[in-house]
């Protein structure tokens, strides 16, 4: 910490983050909500995207300050603004959900889960393709739901990686393939997704699965 609030004091923004990530998780020093907001205002006002958008978690959730659902997406958009991935995501979710104060809004929340979607996030790329899949704020388009839970799965994303097996177990996007459907519930379960051991289970119930495949 001393090292850091010594290169913050030089004005360098990734210091300023860091100090602001020390009181946040209280490493070395007793946690402190309130200082940890302090410091990423600082480091978000001086371009840091992850501060920026950290800064928006804080004040939309009132985490050291009070709720301020305005400026959380003020920070969000400015940090979607220059590339930060996260940003979106969380745009995206606001509007989904209505958290906050957001007001509902399928159509903005999509069209933001689509940037961080593209942008590589294993979290977006999983809600834009439930938006897809169920018609929320977007025409329904299965096989391209498919698709981006295809994606989400790659990166290991439990949750993603059952419904893909459901997706192709039922034919939902594309042809029924059982095989393929019973290997990605199996990385589901192997992840720790409940859902996926006990789909697998009953599918074993009713017919034995080919070990050999």
């Amino acid at each position: 910490l001393q090292w850091y609030r010594r290169a913050a004091r030089g004005g360098w923004p990734a210091a300023i983050y860091n100090v602001a990530g020390v009181y946040f998780n209280g490493e070395g020093v007793p946690k402190n909500e309130q200082l940890a907001v302090r410091w990423m205002r600082r480091a978000a006002e001086a371009g840091v995207l992850e501060a920026q958008n950290n800064l928006g978690v804080m004040l939309r959730e009132g985490i050291g300050t009070r709720r301020d659902p305005e400026e959380a997406v003020t920070w969000f958009r400015r940090a979607a603004r220059f590339g930060n991935a996260d940003g979106p995501l969380n745009l995206g979710a606001a509007y989904d959900h209505g958290r906050a104060g957001f007001p509902l809004d399928p159509v903005r929340a999509v069209a933001w889960y689509r940037r961080a979607a593209e942008a590589g996030l294993a979290e977006a790329q999983f809600n834009l393709a439930h938006c897809l899949a169920t018609g929320n704020g977007t025409p329904r388009d299965d096989a391209e739901a498919l698709a981006w839970m295809l994606k989400a799965a790659e990166q290991d994303l439990a949750s993603a990686q059952y419904l893909v097996g459901v997706m192709l177990l039922e034919g939902i996007g594309g042809a029924a393939d059982r095989g393929r459907a019973v290997r990605w519930l199996e990385r589901a379960a192997l992840n720790g997704n409940s859902d996926a051991a006990s789909l697998l289970q009953r599918l074993r119930d009713i017919e034995p699965v080919d070990q050999d495949r």
